[in-house]
């Protein structure tokens, strides 16, 4: 088996979202996904800790 190539970051995607936005409704979005996608990442590496424990 081959190595994986690994995706891009959260952050990456919105920043190249956010270069190409042209309008500040599509800034706003982004915003609000960044703060979505931090507190989604936080909680998987709570998950991933949690999931070492056992």
């Amino acid at each position: 088996m081959g190595k994986r190539k690994k995706g891009k970051s959260l952050k990456e995607i919105f920043n190249k979202i956010e270069r190409d936005a042209y309008s500040p409704s599509a800034r706003k979005q982004v915003k609000h996904w960044r703060k979505a996608g931090e507190r989604r990442e936080a909680e998987y590496k709570d998950f991933k800790k949690k999931n070492k424990r056992r």
